[in-house]
């Protein structure tokens, strides 16, 4: 397998550079921060789209499906652009009200 070899390479090169020291050299360098419970958001979601999505697109169909992805990464798009940076962009809400609309006539 390709990353035992890899993460053997690694192992090896740490040792030979330095041991611990170049391997939290390169973990500074990198920018990678200690782990924080909120890591594992992406993972669970993308589990939850990969585990429900063959149970939805026989239940509502495809394009309503992905139309609804789609209106939701907008909606959470326009929570997340005021919770962070305080802007409300109109053209991304009239974009989501539009592709909402567009999912309801495929219904």
């Amino acid at each position: 397998n390709n990353t035992i070899i890899a993460i053997v390479l690694w192992v090896l090169l740490a040792c030979y550079a330095g041991g611990l020291t170049f391997s939290m050299s390169m973990y500074n360098m990198v920018g990678f921060s200690p782990f924080q419970a909120w890591f594992l958001i992406p993972g669970c979601c993308g589990f939850f789209i990969v585990t429900l999505f063959p149970y939805c697109i026989r239940r509502v169909g495809a394009a309503n499906l992905f139309m609804g992805v789609v209106g939701t990464e907008i909606v959470e798009s326009i929570v997340y652009d005021y919770a962070v940076y305080q802007e409300f962009s109109t053209s991304r809400l009239i974009g989501g009200i539009l592709v909402c609309l567009g999912s309801l006539s495929f219904a």
